[in-house]
């Protein structure tokens, strides 16, 4: 009687630590990173605007790259 008493506590006490072991197994990971992909194309950091450009239709004038109203007028 002992004996199946104590087959029956460590076959109980296996599938509890299997169980608590799939679980632990399940628990989602963390992503701190984006994932890079194949065809990914690197960004820069900050997109630089020049304040001036010169073309054949005159100096074009921009702020914070926005055209200003004689560089709108002359387009």
């Amino acid at each position: 009687m002992k004996t199946i008493n104590l087959l029956k506590a460590s076959i109980s006490c296996a599938l509890i630590a299997t169980t608590m072991l799939t679980v632990q197994a399940q628990k989602p990971k963390m992503v701190t990173q984006q994932p890079v992909m194949k065809m990914t194309t690197p960004l820069p950091e900050n997109i630089l605007t020049p304040d001036k450009i010169e073309s054949p239709i005159g100096t074009l004038e921009f702020f914070d790259g926005i055209p200003n109203r004689k560089t709108i007028d002359n387009v």
